[in-house]
């Protein structure tokens, strides 16, 4: 039972980053369709996925641990494509880039970007 609370603690956690992450992706023409598609995934997932691990524990080759590596197969190959394919999203750092471009345009070293001006310190 307190397993169980927390896979829907932890996994309710998406369906509040998500939303957030497509308003920012994505400009108010096509915001909906956005987020209908990320329903209709998020909720043909969780159908397909029974019949498809259904199929899979029923398989003498294949076993009820095979669910878990198809999970972290497709869980690798998502993290894949994010990190060679997403842009950017995250304001500060886009204007970063935007300096850099600029300063290598004009030749003025001057310009920067206000979080270029911030600093970590221990």
């Amino acid at each position: 039972m307190i397993c169980r609370f927390f896979a829907g603690f932890i996994g309710a956690a998406p369906l509040v980053a998500v939303p957030a992450a497509i308003a920012d992706m994505f400009g108010a023409a096509v915001r909906g369709q956005a987020m209908v598609i990320f329903g209709v995934i998020l909720f043909g997932g969780l159908e397909l996925a029974t019949i498809f691990c259904e199929f899979t524990v029923k398989n003498d080759n294949l076993g009820w641990g095979w669910t878990s590596y198809f999970s972290a197969l497709i869980g690798c190959l998502s993290f894949l494509g994010i990190t060679f394919f997403y842009d950017e999203i995250h304001h500060p750092l886009i204007l970063v880039k935007q300096a850099e471009i600029l300063r290598r345009r004009t030749g003025n070293w001057g310009v920067h970007a206000p979080h270029e001006e911030f600093s970590l310190s221990l």
